[in-house]
């Protein structure tokens, strides 16, 4: 009897070890990401073209000796040098020769903000200029105002110290440019102004 229930706890065994080997489940495999597709390789052509979008929003030209005549056009800063007169594209940033009459580099601006509406006078107290407006606070200026241009509610001064937009309704102020300028102009879209021998144009 003790040799059956020998051979039966061997055979149990035996099963046991058999399943062990066999039977156990595969090691689970992790999962894997999905591939992520690469970016589109951008020809120079398209990183130029948006480094040159993302510049629009400012341009400049060197003059040949100092400007005079400086305004806004439809789409164009028109200026005068040495050569005669000139134009600046506000779209692609290009200069060409522009047929106009030429002022002397001594012309007369707006220095006193005249025919501006909102302003009653500009005072000269002392080293800075204020500007009093009519119906608000007055705003001072860094140096000796040179030049005033109007548009579309904002006030552009240029003064021996810098260039300042003002809004008239407000009568907050921003710095455009740090030193002195000679001439500015603004219409509803664009603002400008000369400092030494260069012209510059900007976005409002």
């Amino acid at each position: 009897m003790s040799w059956r229930l020998l051979a039966f706890a061997c055979l149990v065994c035996s099963c046991n070890r058999s399943e062990g080997v066999n039977g156990s489940a595969a090691p689970a495999r992790s999962a894997q990401n999905p591939p992520v597709p690469s970016a589109p390789h951008q020809s120079d052509a398209e990183v130029n073209a948006a480094a040159s979008t993302a510049t629009a929003s400012e341009f400049s030209a060197v003059t040949s000796g100092y400007p005079s005549g400086l305004r806004l056009e439809s789409g164009l800063l028109v200026f005068c040098d040495s050569r005669g007169g000139r134009a600046l594209d506000l779209a692609s940033g290009a200069e060409s020769a522009r047929e106009r009459a030429c002022p002397g580099i001594d012309e007369e601006r707006n220095r006193a903000c005249a025919d501006i509406e909102a302003i009653a006078a500009v005072r000269e107290p002392g080293a800075d200029d204020i500007i009093d407006f009519k119906q608000s606070p007055s705003v001072p200026v860094q140096g000796h105002i040179r030049d005033c241009a109007y548009s579309a509610g904002a006030l552009l001064v240029a003064s021996g110290e810098q260039v300042v937009m003002i809004d008239v309704k407000s009568r907050s102020s921003r710095v455009e440019h740090r030193g002195g300028a000679a001439q500015v102009a603004i219409n509803d879209t664009w603002l400008a102004w000369s400092s030494g021998k260069k012209v510059f144009a900007q976005r409002r």
